[in-house]
């Protein structure tokens, strides 16, 4: 080998060392460090396995769902500058979580509860940071908020901060600083037009606030309906003629009359290992799964219902709907729609959702069927994926 070939060779050899680092750096980096506040959280990943109670440090991945249990709290930092903080009774999921060079995408899921997002600016157009809520949609580029809901009637809330601009997006109205929307959802869809108030005393107290005032008017515009008898806590006529003008009406703001702050509602009870039923598959499904539910007094005779399922190696790729079958002598309201989820590749799945009806319940059963296989609140009966049958619901009164 002449030296001309070997300094060639070694001068290679190091530039090809040097980009190792680089090409490590490219790469896709997953995954967000959670912190815990004050209390119990508890981490379900999406095999179905759980750490309860989940320790500071614990690192949270795509399909891992967290809850904050009672009063209790938690940070999950994704990247510098972008965080997101959990109230008490709160459960989040985790749909994607990545960094590439300077693209950051983040999507979460809000099934219940409400957290504090702070999202730094992003300098890749290509970033994206987006939280679901009951199927009102927050798109954000950089910004500092609080999302609230669904709540059992239905309502999803965005306080936006003073750092917020057009760029953010929420149900697909525009934002803008101190400003604040709610909308009515119903099985991840929004019903209503956005309804804008101007927020006071804080993000938390502004939400909670506007949660009352929201409940309030669709309670006025429900024609005489009881709310909390009203299917995904829709409210009679005033809901169809909302659905029906939300592709051709503007957000107006509404007059708002804050009334004074009031605590957080009651959120649902998490369910027990004593309150956590084996299912069966009554349709010859393969795998195994558990279901829960409980039940909560939030008085004038309504009680929150959780419903919480937990799904390993059953039919990949299945989409369900979860259903509580109220029955007895007395409370006769047949089926009751909760939710719908899809499992994943490997047949596993979590869902948790709430509803509000009338109680207590002494026993119920807690199903996930096919779409279309079952009427709420009638017949058909639906194929019983997975059923759990004649369980107790955890209560708290």
């Amino acid at each position: 080998m002449t030296r001309f070939s070997l300094t060639y060779l070694v001068a290679a050899l190091l530039v090809s060392a040097s980009l190792i680092p680089l090409r490590a750096l490219a790469q896709a980096q997953e995954g967000a460090t959670m912190t815990v506040l004050r209390g119990e959280v508890a981490v379900v990943r999406g095999d179905g396995s759980a750490l309860q109670p989940a320790p500071s440090g614990t690192v949270v991945r795509p399909g891992d769902e967290i809850r904050t249990l009672g009063p209790s709290g938690a940070l999950i930092t994704f990247f510098v500058g972008t965080e997101i903080e959990m109230g008490e009774a709160t459960v989040l999921v985790v749909e994607r979580v990545s960094k590439q060079g300077e693209r950051i995408d983040v999507s979460l899921k809000q099934v219940f509860g409400a957290t504090l997002n702070r999202v730094q600016s992003f300098t890749d157009p290509g970033s994206a940071y987006r939280i679901d809520v009951g199927g009102a949609v927050a798109v954000v580029r950089g910004t500092e908020f609080l999302t609230y809901g669904p709540t059992p009637e239905g309502i999803a809330i965005i306080v936006c901060l003073s750092s917020c601009t057009s760029a953010t997006t929420f149900a697909g109205c525009a934002m803008a600083p101190d400003l604040g929307i709610w909308v009515q959802v119903d099985r991840g869809r929004v019903l209503s037009r956005c309804e804008t108030f101007a927020p006071h005393g804080g993000p938390w107290n502004a939400a909670t606030e506007a949660y009352t005032t929201a409940l309030q008017q669709l309670q006025a515009d429900s024609t005489g309906t009881n709310a909390g008898l009203t299917p995904g806590g829709q409210t009679g006529a005033k809901v169809k003629e909302r659905e029906e003008h939300h592709d051709t009406e503007q957000p107006i703001p509404v007059p708002v009359v804050l009334p004074a702050a009031s605590p957080l509602p009651l959120g649902p009870v998490q369910p027990t290992p004593a309150c956590t039923n084996p299912a069966i598959s009554e349709s010859g499904a393969p795998g195994t799964a558990s279901i829960a539910v409980t039940q909560r007094n939030q008085g004038g005779g309504s009680f929150l219902y959780a419903m919480f399922v937990t799904i390993s190696g059953g039919p990949p790729n299945k989409s369900l709907e979860a259903y509580i079958f109220f029955s007895g002598s007395l409370i006769s309201l047949g089926h009751q729609f909760v939710g719908s989820f899809t499992t994943d590749s490997s047949g596993n799945a979590t869902f948790s959702g709430t509803i509000v009806r009338p109680g207590p319940l002494s026993t119920a059963d807690a199903e996930t069927n096919t779409p279309g296989t079952t009427a709420s609140p009638g017949p058909p009966i639906g194929d019983h994926v997975f059923i759990a049958r004649s369980i107790s619901p955890c209560t708290v009164l």
